[in-house]
């Protein structure tokens, strides 16, 4: 039997929250696959995460099509598959695959669509995609072609968008597009950032357009300019390197050094994985206390992250000095997170950013009277003046300083943060989350 070698093409722009997991998914599902980053000029941590991903690597003229057909040209297997970074392959791709071109008559398919959100909307599209062989598929849905057949029909289009479309039109006309049996999940997060009604609404508008004869990049130039208005979105996570002794004092306290700094990791890394989970595309930065924590920082977070060190000074002048920063360099919505809270997930932070679409400022309230989140849309310096830090009147007196300012504030459901091993017991006791082992950290203090 023929053995089929596969290569894995990944275009990405700017990928740096989702990489990683692509690349993860990949060695799973393909594991003697060579695996191809084809970068257009991202701007954050894409690169150097695929670097340390030990990937090759290389640099493309920016659009979809163009590095495509760059990371094809430098690709060695026999079959490859060109993957969105936001998406993840099947773990048992590599068998189907392998058997299924062993046919020589099997030149080109795509795999079936799924979302990593649940909406009965994207359930009716992963329904319809899946039971209708017309013009329903898209690069989304990993399109997968023997490299000769590839070169043949001559690769991708030079254009901006729908290369993915064009690509498989001019292929329907000389083979069957096989439709796998397998999916690939891909993320929701434009549906989840405009709605999925109204994103739903616009792909179709988009598809219209094009299929009347409006030039792709015309298209192109008008889906970017609507990504620019919908603006940049920030999060700074306020973080240390979770030490012995250098994090959560008053919890090692009332237990010992080491739990209080395994509990603190944990916290923080599921808001690591809150960020990393975002459905809106979102530049996430560790906003350091210690900057010489900085190189252990990045080792811990695999280097996905942005690192910005926070000014010495209180709470105030650090939050300040983020929000100016991030707006200075043109964000248009800033969220800061605390790190030592065991029950913040996606939701929370997508729901913050949403109510920036509406309000001046949302606030995550805390039981002790403080907040662990904060979000702008606009720099406000004056609303961390003359407050009362560490006390039970931050919230007050920071409603009461937005309320000076005219500015509307949208409140986030409460959560509570982890600064004692009473917290941490009254959390044991009524929370259950899949990510903490409760049991082992209760044991420790």
């Amino acid at each position: 039997m023929t053995v089929i070698s596969f290569s894995v093409v990944i275009p990405t722009l700017n990928e740096a929250t989702t990489i990683r997991r692509c690349i993860t998914a990949v060695r799973t599902a393909l594991p003697s696959a060579e695996i191809i980053v084809a970068d257009g000029g991202s701007s954050d941590q894409t690169l150097s995460i695929a670097e340390g991903c030990k990937v090759k690597l290389l640099t493309a003229p920016l659009g979809r099509g163009p590095q495509c057909n760059a990371g094809a040209a430098a690709a060695m297997g026999d079959v490859i598959l060109f993957l969105h970074a936001d998406t993840l392959l099947p773990p048992d791709a590599e068998k189907y695959l392998a058997c299924l071109f062993a046919d020589p008559a099997i030149k080109i398919g795509t795999f079936r669509l799924g979302f990593d959100r649940k909406h009965w909307l994207l359930n009716l599209i992963t329904i319809y995609t899946t039971r209708h062989q017309g013009k329903t598929r898209f690069g989304d849905a990993c399109i997968t072609v023997r490299k000769d057949f590839f070169n043949t029909i001559g690769g991708f289009p030079k254009q901006r968008l729908f290369e993915d479309l064009e690509l498989l039109q001019r292929a329907d006309k000389i083979t069957r597009i096989h439709r796998f049996r397998l999916n690939v999940t891909t993320s929701a997060r434009r549906f989840a950032l405009n709605g999925p009604v109204k994103q739903s609404l616009l792909n179709a508008w988009y598809i219209a357009r094009y299929r009347m004869g409006t030039p792709a990049n015309r298209l192109a130039d008008i889906y970017e300019q609507r990504n620019q208005r919908i603006g940049k979105r920030v999060l700074l996570m306020m973080t240390r390197y979770p030490e012995p002794g250098k994090v959560k004092t008053r919890l090692a306290a009332g237990s010992s050094p080491a739990a209080a700094a395994s509990i603190y990791r944990r916290c923080a890394e599921r808001l690591f994985t809150a960020a990393d989970r975002l459905a809106g595309p979102t530049q996430t930065i560790a906003y350091i206390a210690d900057g010489t924590d900085r190189a252990r920082v990045s080792d811990w977070t695999g280097a996905r992250y942005e690192i910005m060190t926070q000014p010495s000074g209180d709470l105030g002048v650090r939050l300040s000095h983020g929000f100016t920063a991030s707006f200075k360099n043109g964000a248009a919505a800033v969220i800061i997170a605390a790190s030592d809270v065991p029950d913040m997930d996606s939701g929370i932070l997508e729901a913050a950013f949403v109510a920036l679409h509406r309000h001046d400022i949302v606030l995550g309230p805390s039981p002790d009277g403080g907040y662990y989140l904060v979000g702008l849309n606009e720099p406000a310096t004056e609303l961390f003046r003359n407050i009362p830090w560490s006390s039970g009147q931050v919230l007050e007196k920071t409603l009461h300083a937005a309320a000076k300012m005219k500015q509307t504030v949208h409140l986030l459901p409460p959560l509570g943060d982890i600064d004692t091993v009473t917290d941490w017991q009254d959390w044991l006791a009524n929370r259950n989350t899949d990510t903490i082992n409760e049991q082992e950290y209760a044991q420790t203090i």
